[in-house]
């Protein structure tokens, strides 16, 4: 049994961060795939948080939707992940091999460790 909150994923489009170098802009088209499957993760995750029942697992949630997309209905979380992850290592590729290039320095902001790092300065400023 799985309790806790699944994550979410920022929200993220690709052709904003890079620059595609080839003569022929032959990856504005994978850029756009990729930039939809993790949406599409992003969707499924968001979704996964409005279900309320007192005994949530999560982890039986997502084997619910597994069984579900097995019948066609919709895809799973773990196919929509099993879709993005090539994608984004080809992405990674390409950027390896210059190819493909970031507009700027990708940044990350994680508010639970800046929470933690304003209790902490808290904490020894009152020493």
């Amino acid at each position: 049994m799985y309790l806790y909150e699944l994550p979410t994923t920022g929200a993220i489009v690709f052709s904003d961060i890079c620059v595609d170098l080839s003569a022929d802009r032959r990856y504005s088209q994978p850029l756009q795939e990729v930039t939809q499957s993790r949406a599409n993760i992003r969707g499924a995750l968001k979704e996964s948080k409005h279900v309320d029942h007192p005994d949530k697992d999560n982890l039986n949630l997502l084997k619910v939707h597994l069984s579900s997309a097995s019948c066609g209905m919709f895809p799973t979380p773990f196919q929509l992940i099993e879709d993005y992850i090539p994608q984004l290592l080809g992405l990674m590729n390409r950027v390896a091999h210059n190819e493909i290039k970031l507009s700027s320095e990708l940044g990350y902001n994680f508010p639970a460790l800046r929470q933690g790092a304003m209790l902490i300065i808290r904490c020894f400023s009152s020493l």
